[in-house]
């Protein structure tokens, strides 16, 4: 085509005719827009869907569990997910949709995918589609969310056994406290527990620092997203080099202490629960593992000598004071010194729009068991559209 006409239809198959089947990422670009379009046709109410979706956008958010590069998931994925629920209860209030979404999938049996529709497939376009029983590298997904237009994807692929772990968790939380809101009015619980901040730099007793910088803000922010895209490989080297006993948490926002053209990614690390008789090491030496991560992130073939990256093991009580909390005082006041005290939690040390508190309280709830079902309260349907309705629409987009 010379052109684009006006009235093209994308969600026709036929768009797709004259791609080169080589040619991935023109493919890719192309079901960007197929994908969504598609997803608010398979949903019985796109404004159900859409209201579930902000809210699961802005929990992922405060959980730290929104960024596909980072191996969590992103955009597309969260709305599939959502998309499926919907599909599922199409009669289900938004309230009842949030709670059965953290209740499904808390004890979904990965890696069983997730489809909106039977996956397609044409003879004459003759382009790769998701199978996991034709395409061996397609049974090494751990997390597989099937994109529903031709030629159908899994859209999660950068998920981690790590990162599937930590999100699961957080699935289960929510679940718990989705119970207690919706069936046990006598808590006085209301939504805004379930959106508390995740307390990443209290959680964990041990941190990777991962420190990006360069001389100029052009390279600085070449050389930041290429490191961030990488981060996930530093998750499997360490999990390789330490038998796979150990956790990695990314935190999915970069931070600064103030200083020009440097950012910092911050990793949790502890010790999995391994199962009985499993070996159980108890030091590890990762300083291989960060060399070949170095080595790795190093071959990046836009690299300038301006480009450095620093890596070092802090103990929670050495992490720096960009990313703790501020203190109060006796008075009950910040203190005011600290140039830097509390870097997630305040906006000018978490870098603008890229993420919500680093810090947060310690309510970030764990699930209270099975409590007694009775009938949900009233005016919960209310508060739960009220929280949602509250969130900017440039932050939390439907898809």
């Amino acid at each position: 085509l010379t052109n684009i006409p006006e009235d093209m239809d994308l969600a026709n198959t036929a768009t797709l005719r004259n791609v080169d089947r080589a040619d991935e990422q023109t493919v890719r670009s192309l079901n960007g827009c197929r994908v969504t379009d598609q997803i608010l046709r398979l949903v019985p109410n796109i404004e159900h869907f859409r209201t579930v979706l902000r809210a699961l956008k802005l929990w992922a958010k405060a959980r730290g569990v929104y960024s596909n590069v980072m191996g969590f998931l992103g955009g597309v994925n969260w709305a599939i997910l959502v998309a499926r629920i919907c599909q599922l209860y199409p009669k289900a209030v938004p309230a009842m949709l949030l709670s059965r979404f953290f209740k499904i999938y808390a004890i979904w049996k990965w890696p069983q995918p997730i489809m909106l529709q039977e996956i397609e497939e044409d003879a004459t376009l003759g382009l790769r589609v998701w199978d996991a029983r034709r395409n061996p590298g397609d049974r090494m997904h751990l997390m597989p969310i099937i994109t529903p237009a031709y030629p159908s994807m899994n859209s999660s692929y950068n998920v981690t056994e790590s990162t599937l772990q930590l999100m699961t968790e957080q699935f289960r939380q929510a679940d718990g406290i989705c119970a207690e809101v919706l069936y046990n009015p006598s808590k006085s619980v209301d939504w805004s527990r379930l959106f508390q901040p995740f307390p990443f730099f209290e959680k964990y007793k041990h941190y990777v620092e991962v420190q990006v910088a360069a001389d100029s803000e052009e390279n600085h922010v070449k050389w930041e997203g290429w490191v961030q895209s990488r981060l996930r490989y530093l998750i499997g080297i360490f999990q390789m080099h330490s038998y796979g006993c150990l956790l990695l948490h990314p935190w999915p926002f970069e931070l600064s202490d103030g200083t020009p053209h440097t950012s910092f990614f911050f990793l949790g690390m502890q010790k999995k629960k391994l199962p009985p008789g499993a070996p159980n090491l108890q030091n590890f030496d990762l300083r291989m593992a960060a060399t070949e991560f170095k080595a790795k992130v190093n071959a990046y073939t836009g690299h300038t000598e301006d480009m450095r990256i620093e890596m070092k093991h802090l103990a929670a009580k050495n992490l720096p004071a960009f990313v703790l909390p501020e203190k109060p005082t006796l008075s009950g006041k910040a203190g005011g010194k600290r140039k830097a005290g509390g870097a997630a939690a305040e906006g000018k040390r978490a870098k603008a729009g890229k993420g919500p508190a680093a810090n947060g309280s310690n309510g970030a709830a764990n699930g209270a068991g099975n409590p007694a079902r009775s009938e949900p309260v009233p005016i919960v349907r209310n508060q739960f559209q009220e929280l949602a309705g509250d969130v900017g629409a440039d932050e939390l987009e439907a898809v």
